[in-house]
């Protein structure tokens, strides 16, 4: 209808008494009720080639190129990253359909010309700031050149533009690091709705079809306004049953939390909605200076719609009483009868899709299919340790039934601690979170230890779980073959390296290679054979330095019984390979060997290395030097070997 009145010689009013002039777009609005409809017209409209803006008082924090941003500035703060380097170039801005992104994902040389770009992107951050990193991404990957062939280039470059402005101007104020820089852009986008920093008006808005939300157009008037949506109505309050508000004979807002007269105040508390839907029509009704269009549809109720016979334009134009659309349209046919209005159809649209019966009449059986575990299509892959343990042959069970001998009940109990993942997480966080000094006291931070429970949800004891905390902090750690140990609530803050994550190039390695090259240890299972090809990425729990040798740790809090006999050296063994974490600890030797080797000039493996400790740590205690503790360290030779296993990335 839009496209009819700009091309059919439709007249309105121009600057004189009796002057008329051809309909623009600037003379036509499109009330709706939320951002989110706009947004929608607003699109639908410019793949119509009519130009179209959204007259709102949202900011250019809300908008979707703010997103973009976002999601592009995170890529860059950590390069290494390829998840969110995958998400950024999902965006507009490098102009990928599905298929060229797929293609770009699976071209090993590609990804890595991305990453190479991407962390010039973070250098040029860190060297020069926000503004000319973005200016220089901008050039090199011809972001605006993309978005002048979308649909609404001009308002997505000026969004742009005046975004970046505002980033750099809040660095360059607080002396932002690229961490504040993001908290700031974060921190914008959820407090927009009060944010000073509206979209930047442009010449061509003027010229624009205004899509207007119908709360924000009081006061405002156009020469030609449609109104889609005065159908409508909520149904929220109509499900209410536990909370309605309204108002009682003074005047005065009262919520009802359930009162014995809840449904008759939910009724008063709809007549409020009502009055207050048609004071909403009456706003957009009163809109236009030459002509306004007014949709009905007979809209059944849903989950979250309401009837659209119980909508303000149905109470205004009596159509709750007719009995079908047929009565419906000749209802408003009688009110349309006269030169100032006029009544048409739209036709039904076809439906999207039909079910089909098959030939004998009946719905043909459903029958679910099958799914084995193995590897997706395409061989560039972001993998990890888990992935790759979780690829064995044989799946690890529950802690084996534990035979109480002599020896065995004669052995203190463990800690009466809960099971499962959600405490896993617990522990780790705490570990990862405070001083092992803190820890190795056993009290004073007893509202962490609560914080962390009730993000996983665990119910435990916290003075139980205190003294965990403080076996494992305490108990010495080392060899039997050296004089000296050590514990971990020794170790200085700088001597210790907590969830180091790391991202581990794989060139066209193979799994098979790595079963028979670990074949030997006694802590290692085979696993699923599959080519590696790709990234390996995860996170090492603890890497320390003591006497100048690095360790890596790793805490678990496997249940292998309730006796510290139970987590004996061959309980231990025991766990280790059920769980495979003996191939866990050999990536994590190389890993760490790699990094140190790449940043130490003087590096040593068998000088430098000082092993690598498993802490189970429901079996470890001071009074019981080696208990609950696994140690290993890697052959250089072997390690060596797996390097090419991997692909020598």
């Amino acid at each position: 209808e839009i496209k009819n009145l700009l091309q059919g010689g439709a007249l309105v009013p121009g600057k004189g008494s009796e002057e008329k002039r051809r309909v623009t777009c600037g003379d036509i609005a499109v009330l709706v009720r939320s951002n989110r409809q706009a947004e929608a017209f607003q699109e639908i409209l410019a793949r119509a080639n009519i130009p179209a803006i959204m007259s709102s008082r949202k900011t250019v924090f809300t908008t979707k190129e703010c997103r973009d941003l976002m999601l592009v500035s995170m890529a860059v703060a950590s390069p290494s990253d390829i998840g969110l380097l995958r998400t950024a170039m999902s965006c507009k801005w490098f102009g990928l359909d599905g298929r060229g992104l797929y293609e770009q994902v699976q071209d090993e040389k590609s990804m890595e010309a991305w990453m190479s770009r991407f962390h010039d992107y973070h250098r040029l951050w860190q060297e020069k700031g926000f503004l000319s990193m973005m200016n220089t991404l901008f050039a090199q990957e011809s972001v605006f050149q993309t978005l002048a062939g979308t649909s609404l280039a001009e308002r997505q470059i000026s969004n742009l533009m005046h975004l970046v402005e505002l980033v750099q101007d809040a660095e360059s104020r607080e002396n932002l690091a690229i961490a504040h820089t993001l908290q700031y852009l974060s921190s914008m986008m959820e407090g927009a709705e009060s944010s000073e920093h509206a979209e930047l008006r442009l010449e061509s808005d003027e010229l624009a079809v205004k899509v207007v939300t119908m709360h924000a157009v009081k006061g405002l008037e156009y020469p030609i306004v449609f109104c889609p949506y005065l159908w409508y109505r909520s149904a929220r309050l109509q499900k209410e049953e536990n909370c309605i508000s309204y108002h009682d004979e003074q005047g005065q807002l009262v919520t009802d939390l359930g009162s014995p007269h809840f449904r008759e105040k939910r009724r008063q508390a709809l007549s409020e909605e009502l009055a207050e839907e048609v004071r909403l029509l009456y706003v957009a009704l009163t809109r236009a200076a030459c002509r306004c269009y007014v949709f009905w549809a007979d809209v059944a109720k849903t989950r979250f719609t309401a009837s659209s016979r119980e909508s303000a334009l149905s109470w205004v134009l009596s159509l709750a009483d007719c009995e079908d659309v047929s009565g419906q349209t000749e209802r408003i046919a009688e009110l349309c009868d006269n030169e100032m209005a006029e009544l048409r159809k739209i036709p039904p649209l076809a439906p999207a899709g039909v079910w089909h019966e098959s030939e004998t009449g009946e719905a043909a059986p459903l029958q679910c299919r099958t799914f084995s575990r193995v590897s997706l299509p395409g061989e560039w892959l972001m993998t990890s340790y888990s992935a790759l343990a979780g690829q064995g042959h044989t799946s690890a069970g529950g802690a084996e039934p534990q035979v109480l001998t002599p020896e065995k009940e004669a052995s203190p109990r463990v800690l009466d601690l809960p099971f499962g993942a959600g405490f896993g997480n617990v522990v780790h966080g705490l570990l990862e979170d405070l001083p092992f000094s803190l820890l190795a006291e056993g009290a004073g931070y007893e509202e962490e230890v609560a914080a962390q429970c009730r993000r996983y949800g665990v119910a435990a004891d916290t003075r139980q779980l205190m003294l965990l905390l403080q076996a494992v902090t305490r108990s010495l750690l080392g060899r039997e073959s050296e004089e000296k140990s050590f514990c971990l609530a020794e170790l200085g803050e700088k001597d210790v390296l907590k969830e180091m994550p790391f991202y581990f190039h794989l060139r066209d390695g193979s799994t098979e290679r790595i079963n028979t090259l670990l074949g030997f240890s006694e802590v290692v299972q085979p696993i699923q054979e599959r080519r590696l090809q790709g990234y390996l990425t995860g996170f090492v729990d603890l890497i320390c330095r003591v006497g100048g040798k690095y360790y890596i740790m790793d805490y678990k809090s496997n249940y292998l019984g309730d006796r510290f006999a139970d987590y004996s050296a061959d309980n231990l063994v025991a766990a280790m390979r059920d769980h495979n974490y003996g191939l866990q600890y050999w990536i994590y030797t190389l890993i760490l060997h790699r990094f140190l080797r790449n940043t130490l000039a003087a590096y040593e493996y068998e000088q430098d290395f000082g092993g690598v400790f498993y802490l189970f740590a429901r079996g470890m205690s001071p009074e019981q030097p080696g208990n609950g503790l696994y140690y290993d360290r890697p052959q250089l030779a072997v390690l060596d070997e797996l390097h090419t296993c991997l692909g020598a990335g």
